[in-house]
């Protein structure tokens, strides 16, 4: 009962649609604090007491059944739930059983350069691209936030574009779940999108060829900076058994969506794309061709794998690094000879920077201060060990990708 989200539940309630899981919870957790029953049906009125009115009131009795029913229960056959999450109740990250349950995946971070750690299993995945590999990783974290660009690879065919940005997603999951990989969008898709934006939102979208999203370049740029579309669609509708062709209003949100594609021949794709576009281009030279083909021979005669020891690990263990309200860097202004502003593009360059800034300190979030802003926001402070550890792994791509 003294669990951060039950205190909040038994102080705020929930909406209609959640008052009987509410119930439910409150019985369990009545029963394994080893109340008795009279002591947990005042705890359960205390609840019921307290919840919204409408559409139609939430009757004691109701919630009652469930605590009888729990009460006839051993207490040896019931487990905590966890069963608010969603419900806005949840705070896993200030929750001493959540904190008990997934320690070994809370600490795993903790260690003191968890880069490293992420460079040692991004080499078993993928030969060389040191610099590529690693801000494509950084890229990938900023997903958490509202990203206001894109990332396109860029170099020749079979230089090793998708099988990059693949494989540093995997660390982030499962294709399908954590990830999504389309090989075209087309206009009509996204009349669509909108059913599916709720499964999409701060996941990582890779689109295998850029000429895939030729015929959308325009929507994406608005979807990339604004984090969401207004569409109006001419559909057919079936109205009283009959069909007909109406004008529909639709909301495509995917904030928070970071959307990945490669790019292997010469086009023109717009001012306006590739200024909201980290561009990263692949190492196509005569060393990392060699390389590459004697990885290929150990994994043939067996002395070598491609698949990191703790990709597992990394995978659930980057689940559970909390997402702050916000990233603060004190000494930003010292940081403003980076950017030029002869170039109207700078208003988006600077945000770039930030935007790594941010995914450094956040991987580094258990070794950096952290406080509730004015605002009563959760946030972490950067430092200077953030802007040099971006810079050690970005600093010739950040050059070439903003103005240079």
């Amino acid at each position: 009962l003294n669990l951060p989200c039950v205190t909040k539940l038994r102080e705020e309630g929930t909406k209609s649609g959640e008052r009987n899981k509410g119930a439910q919870v409150l019985s369990v957790a009545c029963k394994l604090d080893g109340l008795d029953i009279n002591e947990a049906k005042k705890v359960l009125q205390d609840y019921v007491n307290i919840l919204p009115r409408l559409p139609e009131p939430y009757s004691f009795e109701e919630a009652l059944r469930w605590l009888e029913w729990f009460y006839q229960q051993k207490e040896t056959d019931l487990f905590w739930p966890c069963a608010l999450k969603g419900t806005g109740l949840c705070d896993q990250h200030n929750c001493s059983f959540h904190q008990t349950k997934f320690k070994t995946e809370i600490d795993f971070f903790k260690v003191d350069n968890p880069m490293l750690v992420i460079k040692d299993a991004l080499d078993e995945l993928i030969v060389g691209e040191d610099t590529l590999k690693m801000t494509l990783f950084m890229l990938y974290l900023t997903k958490g936030g509202i990203p206001e660009w894109c990332v396109m690879l860029s170099g020749e065919a079979a230089s090793g574009k998708t099988h990059i940005m693949k494989a540093v997603a995997k660390l982030f999951g499962e294709e399908g779940e954590d990830y999504f990989v389309f090989s075209r969008v087309t206009q009509a898709s996204l009349n669509y999108l909108g059913d599916i934006a709720h499964t999409l939102q701060h996941k990582i979208i890779l689109i295998e060829e850029l000429q895939g999203v030729t015929a959308v370049v325009e929507q994406l740029r608005v979807l990339i900076s604004e984090g969401k579309l207004n569409l109006v669609t001419n559909e057919e509708v079936t109205v009283n058994g009959k069909k007909t062709r109406q004008v529909q209003f639709k909301e495509v949100d995917l904030r928070g969506t970071l959307f990945v594609t490669c790019n292997a021949e010469e086009q023109d794709e717009g001012e306006q794309l590739i200024s909201r576009a980290w561009i990263l281009n692949t190492d196509v030279s005569e060393k990392q061709t060699e390389q590459i083909v004697n990885h290929e021979l150990a994994k043939i005669n067996g002395s070598r794998t491609a698949i990191p020891k703790n990709l597992a690990e990394i995978q659930r263990s980057l689940k559970f690094l909390p997402f702050y309200d916000i990233i603060y860097f004190p000494f930003a202004q010292e940081l403003k000879g980076m950017i030029s502003c002869n170039h109207v593009r700078a208003r988006r360059d600077i945000k770039k920077f930030f935007g790594l800034l941010n995914a450094h300190a956040h991987i580094h979030q258990y070794h950096r201060f952290k406080c509730i802003d004015n605002f009563g926001r959760k946030a972490i402070i950067a430092d200077w060990r953030d802007v040099y550890g971006v810079l050690s792994w970005v600093e010739d791509l950040f050059n070439a990708t903003t103005q240079g």
